[in-house]
């Protein structure tokens, strides 16, 4: 009877260790995953919020839309593309400064992450994490980047830019009309840049938070983290 009881006691004993153990495993890969999403996202914002992080790079750089770098292309032969290459500039100057508030923002969303997502996440592709983080993040992050990317297209000079471009698109039938940039107001002007900007801004955090996820999985023994190596190992 006692000999019943004792392999029964020890029976549980097993089976409890058993669901700790696999507990800890689950735990232990969220921490990892989240660890790895929290450096790429560091580094990323870090790389493309020094100076001419996005300008002075071809992969990332933010152009002016379509229609207006159309426009941009024509006059600059001519000389006379000083105002829209301002403009451009101002833009990656703008996603340059953004980069702090982005981060935070990106933090908030990683600290979020459930254990479920986590696990999914490590056996998913070179990038599931970067594409856990750009679908959760969503709308949402584009809206919280509105905010201080209006405040950077300020420190940027961009709205000044836009005042002195104003006459020349309302000035009617014109070069500009025949691009598309017809009677139209700079907030307009402003608004559709600011969205335009967003969107490249965080195209180009994306993929360099995805350039740094392949590195960790590529790599996961070469990481300086114990749990790196273990999770990703």
């Amino acid at each position: 009877m006692h000999r019943r009881v004792f392999i029964a006691g020890a029976l549980a004993s097993l089976a409890s260790t058993a669901v700790q153990a696999q507990s800890f495993g689950r735990t232990q890969a969220a921490d990892g995953v989240r660890e790895a999403l929290d450096q790429a996202a560091r580094l990323a914002t870090h790389r493309l919020g020094a100076v001419d992080g996005f300008w002075g790079d071809p992969t990332v750089r933010i152009d002016l839309p379509r229609s207006v770098s159309r426009l941009q292309s024509t006059l600059r032969p001519l000389g006379l593309s000083g105002q829209l290459d301002s403009l451009e500039l101002g833009l990656n100057r703008a996603a340059e400064q953004a980069m702090p508030q982005a981060r935070e923002i990106f933090l908030s969303v990683i600290r979020g992450m459930t254990v479920r997502d986590a696990v999914d996440i490590i056996g998913g592709s070179d990038t599931a994490a970067t594409e856990y983080l750009r679908r959760r993040s969503g709308s949402r992050l584009g809206s919280m980047l509105e905010p201080p990317m209006n405040n950077a297209m300020s420190s940027a000079g961009v709205y000044r830019t836009l005042d002195r471009i104003e006459p020349h698109v309302n000035r009617g039938n014109n070069l500009l009309s025949r691009f598309g940039l017809g009677s139209v107001s700079s907030d307009d002007l402003a608004d559709s840049l600011r969205d335009h900007a967003v969107e490249r801004t965080l195209d180009g955090v994306f993929y360099y938070i995805g350039e740094e996820e392949r590195a960790i999985r590529r790599d996961p023994l070469g990481q300086a983290s114990s749990l790196l190596r273990r999770v990703f190992g």
